[in-house]
């Protein structure tokens, strides 16, 4: 049997981060057309994380306000949608519950861990199972089933290595089988216009403001930019080889193309400030938008320096990055040789941009710890002119 909610003639997009492009291709499906930003905006917006456990093989550095209800969740509350939330121990359970959703005409968005999909190319062992798709269709008989990432097109993965996914145990974001089922109101009473309203907006941005001025720990927030700056000051002693080198690829994954809009989602949030000021009629969010596009600058600048162009390999790396997330969001037919082709590009180079970056790493360091100071002058200006906005 196969079973596909997706029309294929549908006008495709590329998406910028995965839950909210998860979201916002469900919720179209249910005839609710929000912006991507909108839905990033309101699901908590920006924040700062610098994030190294003994468990995880480098830091991470975070961009975005994770609130504790979640985005998929915290969105659906807001928008007042029906969001059941599932988990389970059980591939069997999990598999039973995703069929039943796409058989009654409902798309599913699940977890997975994005280094045991086939379709996505990535190493066997960046595991990340926070990694966000939506399911849109299944085929017993060859035992496929039909998603969309943040990629242009529908993709297919094997039902097998897709329950390997979803059932996986790497720290330190094991998926835990877990599904979003969004179901709006049976009698179709709500539209756009109606979900959105002023208390709504406000709320989405003091919730973002005071996450980055008041952190619960001094490793979030504005204050999570120094404890960045002393920590990275380390990394030469704490991180030998690949491990450093791995320490800059991360930084630049994660403010560049790891599903962040290109710069640390500033411009994603600029972008929602300013349609919220239209929706309120507010002159000084544009004001604000325009700081966030300024520390979105910065932020770009900052991750080129990671992997700068003066070095001939760490270059090399980049642009293969590069290219495998355009291969990646364009998803073309022969999207996964070439991937699997740029993958292992970047292998054979990777020993000598380790070197590489170990000989540079006095000069990297220097001006990354500049850089992100120069990041958090940004960010609290933007802050105070937002701040002055919910003043008014």
């Amino acid at each position: 049997m196969k079973q596909l909610l997706y029309n294929q003639n549908t006008k495709s997009w590329i998406g910028k981060h995965c839950e909210t492009t998860a979201l916002k291709h469900v919720l179209e499906y249910y005839g609710l057309d929000f912006s991507e930003d909108f839905l990033f905006g309101i699901s908590g917006g920006i924040g700062f994380i610098y994030w190294y456990a003994k468990n995880m093989h480098v830091p991470f550095i975070g961009a975005k306000n994770k609130t504790r209800k979640g985005t998929i969740q915290g969105v659906c509350e807001k928008l007042n949608l029906n969001c059941q939330v599932k988990e389970t121990t059980s591939i069997l359970r999990a598999q039973r519950y995703l069929e039943k959703a796409v058989v009654s005409g409902k798309p599913l968005i699940v977890n997975v861990d994005l280094a045991l999909l086939q379709y996505t190319g990535v190493s066997s062992n960046a595991h990340f199972g926070g990694h966000t798709v939506a399911v849109f269709g299944i085929d017993q008989e060859k035992s496929l089933v039909y998603l969309l990432d943040r990629g242009r097109k529908l993709v297919s993965e094997p039902m097998e290595s897709f329950q390997t996914a979803r059932n996986s145990s790497y720290l330190p974001f094991p998926p835990k089988n877990r599904s979003f089922l969004i179901e709006p109101d049976s009698q179709n009473k709500y539209t756009k216009e109606a979900l959105i309203n002023h208390d709504l907006i406000i709320e989405s941005i003091r919730e973002s403001v005071s996450e980055m001025m008041y952190p619960e720990i001094q490793n979030k927030g504005i204050t999570g930019f120094d404890k960045w700056v002393r920590k990275m000051k380390k990394w030469p002693e704490n991180f030998q080889g690949l491990d450093f080198l791995g320490c800059l690829m991360n930084v630049f994954s994660n403010v560049v193309i790891g599903g962040t809009g290109g710069d640390a989602f500033r411009s994603m949030y600029a972008r929602f400030l300013r349609e919220c000021s239209v929706f309120l009629g507010n002159e000084q969010m544009k004001e604000a938008a325009q700081r966030y596009e300024a520390a979105g600058a910065c932020w770009e600048e900052l991750a080129q320096l990671a992997l700068p162009d003066s070095c001939n390999y760490l270059k090399q790396v980049k642009e293969t990055m590069y290219a495998k997330n355009q291969v990646f969001e364009e998803g073309k037919p022969d999207a996964l040789s070439k991937l699997l082709e740029l993958q292992q590009k970047q292998k054979q180079i990777l020993e000598m941009a380790a070197e590489e970056a170990v000989n540079h790493q006095e000069e990297i360091i220097s001006d990354l710890c500049l850089k992100v100071k120069r990041c958090k002058e940004l960010e609290q200006e933007a802050l105070s002119c937002l701040s002055s906005c919910l003043e008014d």
